[in-house]
């Protein structure tokens, strides 16, 4: 970094001589120097500068020049401006790389002042360097933890509930940022094939630069797939740091060597012990340690890509499934009424006998274990129906069957039904039922479907009955020029005004607590909407909480 070695500099043997100044040099930390006013010579540089710049003398070229030639080129020109600008401001605070002659790159911080006598003439220049490299790499260490940590933060964050329509554009994108900020050549993966034992390169970035193997790395079969194959499932990566230093044998080294390429890291794609694939780093350009850091975001990001393929794998198996469903509509439903019938059958029996032993067994712990079957029997009972119900009313289209009825006769079943369940809930006591019956309905016959207004009035009236701990329930008909109204109402908990409309969604309740407190499937309400639109009625509430809901159902008859 200067002109001539420490004997000759003019002034040194003067400085060296100066026990204050060697003091205060030994004691200041780094590398101190000294410059003449017109740059040409050192007049004095600290000892130390050997392990600082690890040479053994100075060189023979001017300071400038000779710091230039250490200087990393990528600083080069940015330190040359602002030593230029030093020389007018006499300020110079910076921090740059130098390479030494063994290769090692440093980084070094360094200031300098202007240096005048007592007329203000200036004299020389001064300047302290200082070894920054390790609290430089621990810098970039900590920057580039936090950068990774912000990535995989970014991409978790991109793939929770994203459309499995836009997996694969996704991962496409993914596979650039993470190539791009690893400093990769080029970064891919691969897709096995179980049912071809091939490989397929399904995503690849390239850097500029490089060419792409999209296209000729399709259908690839190693030459040992067993052997590879073992090999992945057992380690965590595979790397080759120098592919020249493979064996001139390896069928490995002789494909990588055809692609240019120098280093290499793959990671294996097992999803529940199955392989699926890899993903990997290719080093073109110079051969490359893989350091920790990338390897945590390769095994990350495995993780996410294999969780990507199990959505759109299981996507294209829905889809399938629901075209498979669809074919099979009739099938179901004949399976459906066969399966009903067949839990129906022994479970009347269960509940028959638990009735037998309720009513006349003379021992009391027995009768309340028999009430127990019944309540619990009756409950099964009814989900079954439900989901019966359920299936039918999925289908394409439901059948409406309608026949003449006497409004008298209509009254009366529901007003018997919604008597029954309250006896077999139990609330007697606790519930007393109100009955409002139009008297000129009662003297008429109408045509409509019975069979599924008697099911909407079942599913309302056992709501009515379920929700309502105690109070009174009412039920209402009426007829009106071409329709007939009905409601049931009730002092039960009620609705709060934003539950109201989802209350007709399928497998919707209030919320969890009222599940839990008092069962059911959720799907009585939404069965009776669709039973209501397929009759081309309405089914609407009004609710308040604590205070109770009335449920009105309109549908258009004919009378006669």
């Amino acid at each position: 970094m200067g002109t001539t070695s420490q004997a000759s500099l003019p002034h040194h043997n003067e400085l060296e001589n100066n026990l204050n100044f060697r003091q205060i040099v030994n004691n200041i930390g780094g590398t101190f120097w000294l410059l003449s006013a017109d740059l040409n010579e050192i007049l004095y540089i600290s000892p130390n500068y050997k392990q600082l710049f690890g040479i053994q003398q100075l060189t023979d070229l001017p300071p400038q020049e000779a710091l230039d030639s250490i200087i990393h080129p990528d600083d080069r020109e940015y330190i040359a401006q602002k030593f230029n600008s030093f020389l007018h401001t006499g300020k110079f605070t910076e921090e740059f790389r130098i390479i030494r002659p063994d290769g090692e790159i440093r980084w070094i911080s360094s200031s300098a002042f202007h240096v005048y006598d007592d007329q203000n003439q200036l004299i020389r220049h001064a300047g302290l360097i200082h070894d920054i490299t390790e609290s430089k790499v621990k810098d970039q260490k900590l920057r580039f933890q936090t950068q990774l940590q912000e990535l995989l933060t970014k991409i978790s964050n991109t793939y929770i509930n994203l459309p499995a329509d836009r997996l694969h554009e996704t991962l496409k994108e993914s596979v650039h940022d993470l190539g791009e900020f690893v400093g990769a050549d080029r970064f891919y993966i691969y897709e096995y094939r179980p049912d071809e034992e091939l490989f397929y390169n399904t995503y690849e970035w390239c850097n500029e630069g490089i060419d792409s193997l999209m296209k000729s790395m399709q259908g690839i079969a190693p030459t040992d797939m067993d052997r590879w194959m073992m090999e992945h499932r057992r380690i965590d990566f595979y790397i080759v740091e120098d592919v020249a230093a493979l064996r001139d044998n390896d069928a490995l080294k002789t494909m990588l060597l055809a692609q240019g390429v120098k280093s290499m890291i793959l990671v294996p794609l097992i999803d529940h012990g199955q392989y699926t694939g890899f993903m990997g780093i290719d080093a073109v350009r110079t051969t490359k340690q893989f350091g920790e850091e990338e390897k945590q975001l390769l095994k990350i990001f495995a993780q996410t890509v294999v969780s990507a393929w199990q959505r759109i794998r299981s996507e294209e198996a829905l889809a399938k499934a629901l075209e498979n469903a669809n074919e099979s509509d009739r099938l179901k439903s004949a399976f459906l009424a066969t399966i009903s019938h067949e839990l129906r059958t022994p479970l009347n029996h269960i509940l028959g006998f638990g009735a037998l032993i309720r009513d006349h067994s003379s021992e009391k712990h027995i009768k309340e274990f028999a009430a127990d079957l019944c309540t619990s029997g009756n409950g099964l009972l009814g989900m079954i129906e439900d989901m019966f119900a359920l299936a039918l009313a999925e289908k394409s289209a439901m059948i409406v069957r309608t026949s003449q009825v006497k409004g008298v006769e209509l009254y009366m079943a529901c007003k018997e039904l919604l008597t029954e369940m309250l006896h077999s809930s139990g609330k007697n006591e606790l519930i007393k039922l109100h009955f409002k019956p139009d008297h000129a309905l009662m003297t008429t016959t109408l045509i409509t479907d019975r069979q599924k207004i008697q099911q909407v009035l079942t599913n309302l009236f056992n709501n009515a009955v379920k929700f309502t701990p105690s109070g009174t329930i009412e039920f209402g008909i009426a007829r009106t020029r071409d329709s007939l109204k009905m409601y049931v109402s009730d002092t039960g908990i009620g609705i709060p005004a934003d539950q109201q409309q989802h209350i007709f969604d399928l497998f919707r309740q209030l919320d969890d607590g009222i599940n839990r407190h008092y069962g059911g499937l959720g799907i009585g309400l939404s069965m009776s909407k669709k039973l209501a639109e397929v009759l081309g009625g309405r089914l609407s509430v009004e609710s308040e909480p604590g205070k109770g809901s009335c449920f009105y159902f309109t549908v258009p008859v004919q009378f006669i």
